[in-house]
């Protein structure tokens, strides 16, 4: 990744094409983004909103080459890359990983409000689109039995859920990707993921919703976000006891591409990974520096 980020910070228009070029792949997206927040911790929002305008213009000549929906391309370009340059200017400015974590989890949750409150009953607006996505699906071949009832009562906490954990990652990526690109003076905010928490707010919100779910009542999805969120923290509880244990960063990257084809594992894992960080969070598991 030392290699590509000091390639990208070289010159200008190489990010303006890779961030265009990444972007309307499925899988590779998340780079796209990290880029976004890459330019912006290394060089201000101003010059990120310049090269994302520059990308935005390549992102619609590879949709109409590609007849591919041009609005819905172009609106999750701007909305994506404004909410990412966003972050990264925030961690340039206060120097705090956390606190933009901290903000996107915030950000998910009144997404989750607004929606909840635009929509009204989900299970009535989503069945509906539900059905006509399974329909298409068993047409091609792709038969799957689920409760879709269930399924559109979660809908919308499920979409910024996801929302959340693709931000949260090109944020981590992107803030580690300038860092590598800042030598020395950048040696104290290496560690910063590492010191991940999400606080005492975010923290007893996420017990609410816990306890409200436990009463038989619904949160649409809120558990969801939360989920997501102490996962990371999680996360960064591992990556601190590994850096203590002086084990090889390539040992954990394995290990998390292993799981990726272990569909029952990853679940676990991350479960697991939210369970570990819900739990630093109240009581903490980094006691000493590693």
């Amino acid at each position: 990744m030392s290699a590509l980020a000091k390639w990208l910070a070289a010159d200008r228009m190489r990010r303006v094409v890779f961030i265009a070029g990444l972007f309307p792949l499925l899988f590779f997206g998340v780079f796209s983004a990290a880029a976004v927040v890459m330019t912006a911790r290394l060089h201000g929002a101003r010059n990120a909103i310049i090269e994302c305008a520059g990308a935005l213009v390549l992102v619609a000549g590879i949709g109409w080459i590609l007849d591919m929906n041009l609005p819905v391309l172009l609106v999750s370009a701007v909305l994506s890359w404004t909410l990412l340059l966003g972050l990264g200017e925030i961690v340039r400015r206060t120097q705090s990983l956390t606190l933009a974590v901290q903000l996107s989890t915030v950000l998910a949750l009144a997404g989750l409000l607004a929606a909840s409150l635009a929509i009204g009953d989900p299970v009535a607006y989503w069945v509906p689109v539900l059905e006509g996505i399974y329909k298409e699906l068993a047409e091609t071949g792709v038969v799957m039995e689920v409760a879709i009832e269930q399924q559109a009562q979660l809908m919308n906490g499920l979409l910024l859920a996801s929302a959340l954990l693709s931000a949260t990652l090109a944020l981590v990526l992107g803030n580690a990707m300038a860092n590598q690109t800042l030598g020395d003076a950048a040696q104290a905010s290496r560690t910063e993921f590492r010191s991940l928490r999400l606080g005492f707010v975010i923290g007893v919100l996420a017990a609410l919703a816990g306890l409200v779910e436990l009463l038989g009542l619904s949160t649409g999805g809120a558990l969801l976000i939360f989920g997501v969120a102490f996962m990371y923290q999680g996360m960064a509880v591992v990556a601190w006891w590994a850096t203590g244990q002086r084990i090889p960063a390539g040992w954990m990257i394995g290990l998390c591409i292993l799981l990726v084809f272990l569909p029952g594992a990853l679940v676990a894992a991350l479960m697991l990974f939210a369970t570990l960080g819900f739990t630093d969070n109240w009581y903490s598991l980094r006691r000493k520096a590693p």
